[in-house]
């Protein structure tokens, strides 16, 4: 048998894949047309809105670069020949104004990110043909599944108090 006659399949081995109520949608926000660029190198781009104040400034970071070895937390019983990697990240910059009745102003800022890593294996961003969706972006719906209950109630009041294991779905 030749490496041509082989096929593959892919699976994550997980049976709790039901979408949750939460209605979270990504926002639209129009890198092209509403932000500049004031970095890019080869393993960090970054752009700043040009819609916002200069004092409520947002700032999106890029970051990619390969990795020797990708070794995750879990125990990877079968791995590839390659264990050669790549990590990328996204983090989005942003400050929240708050504005009291007395005049006060306080700024409070809030950076969040994105980090995936995986190994060099094309299939990460291969698109599947039910889903429609590449292994990665699967994953990373996972990731914000991890943030909320399943009735949609987000997990980040919790977290913010240090209250980390989840006490209900």
């Amino acid at each position: 048998m030749s490496l041509t006659d082989v096929t593959s399949t892919f699976s994550f081995g997980v049976s709790n894949d039901t979408a949750s109520a939460s209605t979270l949608a990504p926002i639209a926000m129009g890198m092209a047309t509403n932000y500049a660029k004031t970095t890019d190198s080869p393993e960090l781009a970054r752009v700043k809105n040009k819609t916002t104040s200069l004092e409520q400034q947002e700032m999106v970071s890029y970051r990619s670069r390969p990795i020797k070895k990708v070794g995750p937390d879990i125990v990877v019983y079968n791995p590839g020949a390659v264990q050669d990697g790549v990590l990328y990240s996204i983090d989005v910059q942003m400050i929240l104004r708050e504005s009291r009745s007395d005049g006060t102003i306080i700024d409070h800022p809030i950076e969040a990110w994105l980090t995936v890593k995986h190994d060099v294996a094309a299939a990460w961003t291969n698109v599947d043909s039910t889903s429609h969706e590449s292994y990665v972006g699967h994953v990373v719906k996972r990731l914000l599944g991890a943030c909320y209950t399943d009735n949609g109630t987000e997990r980040f009041d919790d977290l913010a108090k240090s209250a980390l294991v989840p006490t209900n779905d």
